[in-house]
């Protein structure tokens, strides 16, 4: 967990206990989930940079004038900023697995 690197479009922990942004995730609802993370202080270009997508892309996603269909753009834009898999109904992701400090030696023995 931590050698990744840090994403330039973090979502902040506040947005992952928004019902309403939960609710647009699990719906893979991408123009609610682009407009919200806009709206709190992340740019369509931040957010195209950390999902490897162009940022007129990003722009018309969360104006609803294009969608996302591809799984594999699915996974970037979990991947981007960090968003858990789970609440898109991906696998778990790298970055929501606990550190070591913080596992307890349970979970280590049933790894």
């Amino acid at each position: 967990m931590d050698d990744l690197p840090l994403s330039p479009a973090q979502v902040p922990h506040h947005l992952l206990t928004n019902p309403a942004f939960v609710r647009a995730l699990r719906e893979r609802d991408f123009t609610a989930v682009f407009a919200t993370a806009h709206e709190a202080g992340i740019s369509f270009n931040r957010i195209a940079e950390a999902c490897a997508l162009k940022s007129e892309r990003v722009s018309q996603i969360a104006r609803g004038t294009a969608a996302v269909t591809a799984l594999a753009t699915v996974e970037r834009i979990s991947g981007g900023p960090r968003i858990p898999g789970a609440l898109l109904g991906l696998a778990a992701q790298p970055w929501t697995t606990p550190p070591l400090s913080a596992r307890s030696p349970t979970m280590e023995m049933t790894r």
